[in-house]
């Protein structure tokens, strides 16, 4: 399967040191963001993929605060924010295109789109705005690194403001 390295981007590398810097990367990301866009997160279980779905939406969603809960059970939970409908998917466990199809991914790509696990989509990501978020644990406990790679038709997100 290829990799979304493949399809070619601008990247920057972030250590964040703790939750609360976490919270403040995805907020600034929840800023930058207009449908359609897809953020891919990809990283160990327990590594904070939820941790920035819930960030993201909960900021779209302002003032209301959603219960964000993973996806990974039913697959795609959708939220209705200030920007229109956020498709959250979990693709953990989908093995084909054609399941993908079946919950409705050509709909949900009209949309903003924060999806865990998105290995099974990277086929159909060409042309579309994209974040590629690889999250890591640090090495101080609490710590994370994060390498977010754009690539994108329409330059609707700017990495530089995360530098």
């Amino acid at each position: 399967m290829p990799e979304i390295k493949e399809l070619g981007g601008h990247t920057v590398d972030l250590s964040i040191a703790n939750i609360k810097e976490l919270t403040n990367f995805a907020q600034l990301l929840a800023k930058q963001l207009e449908p359609p866009f897809i953020v891919c997160l990809r990283g160990d279980l327990g590594v904070g993929k939820t941790t920035i779905a819930k960030h993201i939406i909960n900021h779209l969603s302002y003032p209301l605060v959603q219960e964000v809960t993973s996806p990974t059970f039913n697959i795609v939970h959708i939220y209705d924010t200030n920007k229109g409908p956020v498709w959250h998917l979990d693709l953990y466990r989908i093995q084909s295109v054609v399941e993908l199809k079946e919950i409705g991914i050509e709909d949900a790509m009209s949309n903003i789109m924060i999806v865990e696990w998105p290995e099974i989509i990277v086929d159909l990501l060409g042309g579309k705005d994209v974040l590629d978020i690889k999250m890591a644990f640090g090495d101080v406990e609490g710590s994370r690194n994060v390498n977010g790679t754009f690539y994108g038709a329409n330059g609707k997100c700017k990495l530089d403001k995360f530098k």
